[in-house]
């Protein structure tokens, strides 16, 4: 049996979060909705509240633990026709990787979109702190998703905000 290295900087990582769904919609759609910093701030309402974009990425204002709202840089590193890559850039550089791959469905209609999330917090608080993060980042990227199917699909993500009977 293998047991890593605590000391090994790339064995202290946490193993990437992955999340798919599947969708009825186009590959295109889906990657051109998942760069779009409006359709961006449904998808991450609650978490991280959009600042301003420029065209380098976007500006976004996080939500963390103990009251703090950290402004992190939101960048596309790479994008292909099936795939998008972007970095998530605070004060002390790449703080996380999302990775969103669209590819259509075998034997089926609809495309699944896969989110792949690597974050590794550095030092002993930061861990502390990511692990306090409500909602934990395995159950937000299943979020994310969901919210994103419902807009393409509906044209609208479901809220409790106001009256839910009057959507």
């Amino acid at each position: 049996m293998h047991v890593p290295d605590p000391h090994d900087s790339e064995a202290a990582r946490p193993a990437p979060i992955r999340r798919a769904i599947t969708l009825q919609a186009s590959v295109e759609r889906v990657l051109d909705a998942w760069t779009d910093p409006a359709v961006q701030s449904v998808l991450f309402a609650g978490f991280a509240d959009f600042v301003e974009s420029s065209r380098e990425g976007s500006r976004w204002r996080v939500s963390a633990p103990l009251g703090q709202h950290p402004i992190v840089f939101l960048r596309t590193v790479g994008q292909s026709a099936l795939r998008v890559q972007q970095d998530v850039e605070g004060d002390a550089g790449v703080l996380a990787s999302l990775s969103l791959t669209a590819r259509p469905c075998v034997n089926r209609d609809g495309v699944e979109a896969e989110l792949q999330v690597r974050y590794a917090p550095d030092g002993v608080v930061e861990r502390l702190a990511a692990r306090l993060l409500d909602p934990a980042p395995p159950a937000l990227a299943g979020q994310i998703l969901r919210r994103l199917r419902a807009g393409l699909e509906t044209g609208e993500v479901p809220t409790l905000q106001s009256n839910p009977a009057a959507r």
